[in-house]
């Protein structure tokens, strides 16, 4: 019996997330969440295998995500995305625990990010 993983999008930017979900609805089931609380909330829901989330969002930072699941025991791996990818995000990214940082304009984006997610 073949599992497809699930992956929880946070991105605040409607287009981008509809894009972006649909182009991954081959490979996974796709969870979406506009803000951190609705993220939360999949989170305490379902079970998530991946999350690939917004550095920006309106209501906090996309690393923020991860102190939450750590406080309700889940080990989740954590992509976070931003349009303007730098030393810092990168730095501040990794060190809260994300396995890794992406541009959103990358042209290998999509490659990244199923390295980092197996189906």
């Amino acid at each position: 019996m073949i599992t497809i993983k699930t992956l929880l999008i946070i991105e605040d930017d409607l287009s981008f997330s509809s894009i972006l979900s649909n182009i991954l609805k081959k490979d996974y089931s796709i969870y979406l969440a506009f803000s951190l609380k609705q993220a939360s909330q999949i989170l305490m829901e379902n079970k998530i295998d991946y999350i690939c989330s917004d550095y920006n969002l309106t209501d906090g930072f996309g690393i923020e995500i991860i102190k939450f699941f750590k406080k309700c025991n889940k080990k989740i791996p954590v992509i976070i995305m931003t349009a303007s990818l730098d030393n810092q995000i990168t730095e501040s990214t990794i060190s809260s625990g994300a396995i890794s940082a992406i541009e959103k304009g990358d042209c290998d984006f999509l490659t990244k990010l199923k390295t980092h997610f197996p189906i």
